[in-house]
């Protein structure tokens, strides 16, 4: 049998359930700011993320903060109001997808109508504006799937100016 006493560094806590946890950090650690653990003992092994400071998210809990950025209400909501809320990781994730998504659809509901209204009163404005309306949506949803790969890799980031409510959810 294999002693895994000196592997397992001192910020990562021993599971209840048994399993002993392994971190594997990549080659260019500086450069990844989070590193696998694996989980292994009683004949079962798990991996998941964890940032250095010894948090470890499952690839559940990954996965649901990442459905928080691309369907921006529902699932916040749902994360929000039910007993997934009791997770720091996710109540983060839940509020600042929230308020993204609440941001990103209001300049949505404001693209249409804006662009409509230019294209009648200002005809060429107005078309310039349509043309870059399909591109300004295109750039909005590419950042929705980066935050969503981002929370999938187990990052607490911060968007600029819902961060901070996102931020003070933490201290519940």
């Amino acid at each position: 049998m294999v002693s895994t006493e000196g592997l397992v560094p001192p910020t990562v806590p021993r599971v209840a359930s048994g399993l002993t946890p392994f971190r594997v950090t990549p080659y260019n650690a500086h450069a990844i700011p989070s590193s696998f653990v694996i989980y292994a003992g009683n004949g079962r092994m798990r991996l998941g993320v964890s940032d250095y400071s010894g948090n470890y998210y499952s690839s559940e809990a990954r996965l649901i903060a990442s459905l928080c950025y691309l369907f921006p209400v529902v699932v916040p909501v749902l994360v929000l109001v039910s007993e997934l809320r009791g997770k720091a990781f996710l109540r983060y994730h839940g509020y600042q997808g929230l308020a993204a998504g609440v941001i990103l659809l209001i300049l949505y509901f404001l693209l249409i109508p804006g662009s409509t209204w230019l294209l009648l009163n200002i005809p060429l404005v107005g078309w310039a504006f349509a043309c870059l309306a399909p591109f300004i949506y295109m750039a909005a949803f590419a950042l929705q799937l980066y935050w969503a790969y981002s929370a999938y890799r187990g990052q607490l980031f911060s968007i600029p100016i819902v961060g901070e409510i996102a931020r003070a959810s933490m201290q519940d």
